[in-house]
């Protein structure tokens, strides 16, 4: 319900703080397939930005959860979060983190977190990072000790937080490498024994005797550190908050306040209609029409009377200032030539002689509407509008500048969707024809008459309203005819599977769901090899997937898989962009790595796995 007005949920630089985190859950909220490519690309901005770094690296992660079709390309990106120079940036990408690789986690990117370790400053990043290292101690067996060695030499330095995961590390490390790493552990035991925390010795003195001195607990240790621990589930802060009235200081802080006054039940006995009906004036107060009419008039004469008699003022005004002003002229200049005193009395002639002139004709007396004054004769100042806030809604895409081309490979092979018993003696397929035509994907629907009757009113309609072009209803299917529906349908850019009826004037009618692949939900276009190089440089990070090849590709096939356009320049290059929302895909083949730059990521990421597979 709320996705076409997705925008309307982005951050402003007039927004406050607490408006600002708002709209960061309400758009994690919204998230979908459809529309994480916008949001993670939208949350890329505000990760640079200072006041909203951290809670967009959260928002970052809860994207990934609930969309986990883009869980690796956003653990990528913060992953690279990790090397920012902001340290509230790596805290949060590195908790962020955590939390995605509570279950399983890979080894490549635990042995990055452990290199990139001692370039970490924030305490609870680094706290993080130890507590990844001991929760799958199997699988860096070898390198934790030496990991703990490091950790170790600065022990009495770190803060409390971090020790505290270090004994930790250390007691998982005795249970499953104790012949490695005694030495170490041991020694880190000594340092957190004489600590100046009281929280370190503590959990040191009861770690020491559940270890050593305690042969009953000693044996169920490794069922008490090693079990595997549920991951965190993703709740919302404002889960609770429905208790509170909306907009109340209560709902805001998510506690109950002082004077806070519960809405009250509705009540069991309807009030009084009458309170609801509109209040009128009485009738001593009704003027009747023709009065209204004669009052009008008079306050319009009294307004044109005022406005004659102050028009005459000025004109007699004008006219004694310069009677003024001519006398004062003579006097001065009595010793002046007779040529200078003639061209003078010309001159004011033809001033005398002007407002004769310009005397306007009398004009119609109309109905004038009453004009509103403003206050103290100044008008009330307009607020200003962000200019930053209204390119939001601006689409700056470069769609209409690419050229879409006609589609390489037409013939599709047909897809059996029902059989006869299924539908009731109709088997119906589907195939796609490639035709170009707006943001719509073009089905072609066989339907086949198998049985001995002529077969009247069969439709095909979508059960979910779908926006759908053409003639879906076939008024008659000949016995052992085959009728083909051609229909153009709006997917959005979504390979969700799609419930359609399959349905007869006979009462009979089927159910079937279909998905359409994101190969054939785009279309090719052609671009220069500077638009390639830009669109490259542009869509990075989050946007760009890569996929080690097991095997070689055959070129000649990708356009079967993917409706693509091959560039001439390169051969390893084909483009296309999507139909719904017209992002750009850039796909690139090397030797052992195929490549795909597309706005959406999901998308992307699909037609990068369907080619390396298919073809």
């Amino acid at each position: 319900m709320f996705d076409p007005f997705l925008k309307s949920f982005f951050v402003r630089s007039c927004d406050s703080s607490l408006v600002k985190q708002l709209k960061l859950h309400v758009l994690t909220s919204l998230v979908s397939e459809s529309n994480v490519h916008i949001i993670l690309r939208e949350l890329q901005t505000y990760v640079h930005m200072s006041d909203l770094a951290s809670p967009a690296v959260e928002a970052i992660g809860r994207c990934a959860v609930r969309v986990g079709a883009v869980s690796d390309q956003c653990m990528t990106g913060l992953v690279q979060l990790i090397s920012s120079s902001d340290e509230k940036v790596v805290c949060s990408a590195v908790v962020v983190i955590k939390r995605l690789l509570h279950a399983s986690a890979p080894l490549n990117l635990l042995s990055r977190l452990m290199r990139l370790m001692p370039k970490m400053v924030a305490a609870q990043a680094r706290a993080c990072v130890i507590w990844l290292v001991a929760t799958h101690v199997d699988q860096v067996i070898h390198m934790a000790p030496d990991f703990l060695r490091l950790i170790a030499k600065k022990f009495s330095t770190e803060s409390e937080l971090v020790k505290l995961e270090a004994l930790k590390l250390a007691v998982k490390l005795w249970l499953v490498k104790r012949d490695d790493s005694e030495k170490i552990v041991q020694y880190v035991f000594q340092l957190a024994r004489f600590d100046l925390s009281y929280d370190v010795r503590d959990r040191c003195r009861f770690l020491r005797n559940l270890m050593f001195n305690t042969e009953i607990l000693s044996q169920h240790m490794e069922e008490i550190f090693m079990s595997k621990k549920p991951a965190p589930e993703l709740i919302s802060s404002f889960k609770e908050r429905d208790q509170f009235q909306l907009g109340s200081l209560s709902h805001v802080l998510n506690q109950r306040c002082t004077k806070y006054i519960d809405l009250p039940e509705f009540p069991a006995a309807s009030s009084d209609p009458t309170l609801r009906k509109e209040a009128h004036a009485p009738n001593e107060l009704k003027l009747e029409d023709s009065e209204e009419e004669e009052e009008d008039d008079e306050d319009e004469d009294e307004e044109e009377s005022g406005e004659d008699e102050e028009s005459g003022e000025e004109d007699s005004d004008e006219d004694e200032d310069e009677e003024e002003d001519d006398e004062e002229e003579e006097e001065s200049e009595e010793d002046d030539d007779e040529e200078e005193s003639e061209e003078d009395e010309e001159e004011e002639d033809e001033e005398d002689s002007e407002p004769e002139e310009k005397k306007p004709a009398p004009k119609p007396q109309t109905k004038r509407a009453p004009v509103e004054k403003s206050v103290n004769g100044k008008s009330k100042a307009v607020p200003e509008s962000n200019a930053l806030d209204l390119l939001i809604d601006v689409d700056f895409s470069a769609a209409g500048s690419r050229q879409i081309m006609n589609p390489t490979h037409i013939e599709s092979k047909e897809i059996e969707l029902l059989n006869v018993i299924e539908g009731h003696g109709l088997s119906l397929s589907i195939s796609y024809p490639r035709i170009n035509d707006g943001q719509y994907t073009a089905i072609r629907f066989g339907i086949i008459n198998k049985t001995d009757e002529d077969l009247e009113g069969i439709e095909l309609k979508s059960a979910e309203g779908l926006d759908v072009k053409g003639n879906s209803r076939i008024d008659q299917i000949p016995a052992g005819s085959r009728v083909s529906v051609d229909l153009l349908i709006d997917f959005g850019d979504s390979a969700t599977s799609r419930e359609w009826i399959l349905s007869r004037d006979d009462g009979n009618q089927k159910h079937f769901r279909f998905e359409v692949p994101y190969g054939e939900q785009v279309q090719p276009i052609r671009l220069s090899a500077e638009d390639i190089s830009k669109e490259k440089t542009r869509l990075g990070g989050l946007n760009r997937h890569v996929i080690q090849l097991e095997r070689p590709i055959d070129v000649s096939r990708i356009p079967e898989v993917v409706n693509v356009f091959r560039s001439a320049g390169d051969s390893g290059v084909f483009t296309c962009q999507t139909r719904s929302r017209k992002d750009v895909c850039i796909l690139t083949l090397a030797e052992a790595t195929i490549e795909c730059c597309c706005d959406n990521s999901v998308i992307g990421r699909m037609l990068a796995f369907a080619v390396s597979k298919n073809c």
